[in-house]
């Protein structure tokens, strides 16, 4: 069995549920309230809102806190190309979905252009609100926009004549037709989903009812219902338009009884905002992990310089950290120096260094000022104490130029995160040792489908480091590092 993972289908899946979900909350709660002009508003929101919810990606930062200062190396990035299945499955299927999309809106614009060719050929009476076309018995009598087709061969009396003419200037005045253009077009593109079309027809009922509503305000309710049972004749083969003639004359009397005797329950479309709210949460909403500033007495963000670095990466592309420095000089301050490599411009190179170096110098500070004011416990073995910030920080055998290379060129991007389509950042710590070597890999942040185990895995076989120096001491050193997993 092959998997269809195309971004086009889980977008369709995803707005065809919210389609699903919101015409049953419709046909449950709405579908019989005599909230003519509220039900047209949600059934054209419900719709809008099923399109637009899972193509908005709406930020919600899971921040991730840690206990206390450490050296956060650059982010590494680990691409891939997203699995292909050898049986073009995929392909096939947006084939067809195309396909029968493309076909459906060609049916939509050809009987655009019949109405409008026969409206040309027929003849025609232009008013100041609609162009009124008399059409021999060859259609029904109907309006699409301000194109009033009407059946001259119907023997009707003056007030049925006024009655009908009122019903189809309601459709024209509030521009039905458009409404009914908006979800063939929408059609077109979710010809497959069965709420398309409940949904179509219920607005199309639903605009009968308010056309019939207009009709009733200015003349008898009892004559106007005859003359509807009167005209009950097959519905044209036309999508677009909606006939005074149809086969929905028990629906139409119902919902004029009800007009006049019931009374709307708005509480019922208050309940459609938990919901719509709800829909976004799941399908808009994406989470992103993010590293923190200090926010309070007892936790402070891991050091992140990638700032710096990114805002120099367009005009130095291979822009990298060569080493970092530590030093605590007696009767001063403690510094930091910084050398980055690939930068040509001398003023720009010093200018970088200078800004990496006072983002780790203020790192350092924040950790130093955090330290208890209580009398300390007792000492921990020099080979046993893990340190977070030092004198002289570790460094990769050969730069972190060449750490990055080994990175990059080691980590591979899971099956089963491609297969799936998975991107995203983990964040990790370890250790490195009095000797050089790591140890303690721990995941901070992952996402899991196998991108945290292969993290792991790399960190573990990295080659060994110079370790970090402590009053010239090598001390174990608590490190962290974001990898990126991106698929192409």
């Amino acid at each position: 069995m092959h998997d269809i993972h195309h971004p086009l289908f889980t977008y369709l899946l995803e707005s065809s549920t919210c389609l699903a979900v919101l015409y049953l909350f419709f046909r449950l709660l709405l579908y019989k309230e005599p909230l003519l002009q509220t039900n047209r508003f949600f059934i054209l929101t419900a719709v809008l809102l099923s399109l637009l919810i899972p193509a908005l990606h709406i930020p919600l930062a899971e921040k991730v806190v840690f206990a206390s200062p450490m050296f956060l190396l650059q982010e590494v990035t680990a691409t891939g190309t997203a699995k292909t299945d050898p049986f073009p499955a995929e392909k096939y299927a947006l084939y067809a979905y195309v396909c029968i999309g493309i076909s459906l809106l060609l049916r939509t614009l050809w009987q655009i252009g019949k109405l409008l060719y026969f409206s040309r050929t027929s003849p025609a009476r232009k008013t100041g609100a609609y162009q009124l076309i008399l059409t021999d018995g060859k259609l029904p009598t109907f309006s699409f926009f301000r194109l009033l087709f009407w059946d001259n061969s119907q023997p009707l009396s003056e007030e049925q004549q006024e009655q009908i003419l009122q019903h189809e200037l309601t459709h024209i005045r509030q521009w039905h037709s458009l409404d009914i253009l908006f979800l063939e077009v929408v059609k077109a593109f979710f010809w497959f989903h069965p709420a398309v079309y409940l949904f179509k027809k219920g607005l199309q009922q639903t605009h009968e009812y308010l056309a019939d509503a207009a009709v009733v305000k200015e003349h008898n309710r009892d004559s106007y219902i005859q003359l509807m049972v009167a005209q009950v004749v097959e519905t044209s083969t036309l999508t677009l338009i909606n006939p005074f003639s149809q086969l929905k004359t028990t629906n139409r009397i119902m919902m004029l009884h009800k007009l006049s005797q019931a009374k709307p329950s708005l509480w019922k479309i208050a309940l459609s905002l938990p919901l719509i709210a709800v829909l976004t949460l799941i399908y808009s909403c994406d989470t992103t992990s993010e590293e923190l500033s200090p926010e309070s007495n007892t936790s402070t963000s891991i050091t992140n310089y990638e700032d710096v670095l990114n805002k120099y990466k367009q005009k130095y592309p291979d822009i990298w950290i060569g080493s970092i420095i530590t030093e605590q000089i007696p009767g001063s301050s403690r510094t930091v120096k910084v050398v980055v490599e690939n930068v040509h411009n001398a003023s720009d190179k010093l200018n970088i260094e200078k800004e990496i170096a006072q983002a780790i110098s203020n790192s350092i500070k924040s950790g130093l000022e955090q330290e208890p004011l209580a009398p300390p416990p007792p000492p921990i073995p020099a080979d046993e104490k893990i340190y977070r910030v030092v004198e002289h920080q570790p460094e990769p055998t050969g730069g972190f130029g060449e750490l990055m290379r080994y990175l990059g060129e080691n980590i591979r991007y899971p099956e089963e995160a491609r297969k799936k389509g998975i991107e995203g950042k983990v964040f990790l710590q370890f250790v490195v040792n009095t000797n050089g070597s790591i140890s303690d890999v721990q995941v901070l942040k992952g996402i899991g489908n196998g991108c945290d185990e292969e993290a792991i895995r790399v960190l573990k076989a990295m080659p060994s480091w110079k370790p970090g120096l402590q009053k010239g001491e090598p001390v174990n050193v608590l490190m962290a590092i974001p990898i990126n997993f991106k698929l192409d």
